[in-house]
């Protein structure tokens, strides 16, 4: 789940299905494409409780600027 409350996964569907040409999509436009990849990841922080936690996880999506993935914990 993202920091607004939203899906990872339905993102991802959702912005690979953008290729797609139509108006709204042409409206916005990204610094740089985004590429549905799997990349390992090991996710460290404090969880809402206070506990450290260390995990292996992988990433849904990827561009030049960032990238979505997901983890178990919930962090504050």
């Amino acid at each position: 789940m993202n920091e607004s409350g939203g899906n990872f996964a339905d993102e991802a569907a959702e912005m690979v299905s953008e290729g797609a040409v139509n108006p709204s999509t042409e409206l916005r436009k990204r610094r740089s494409t985004r590429i549905v990849q799997a990349v390992p990841l090991m996710a460290t922080g404090v969880d809402a409780l206070g506990r450290p936690f260390v995990e292996r996880t992988s990433s849904l999506i990827i561009n030049c600027h960032g990238a979505a993935a997901t983890n178990r914990n919930t962090t504050s």
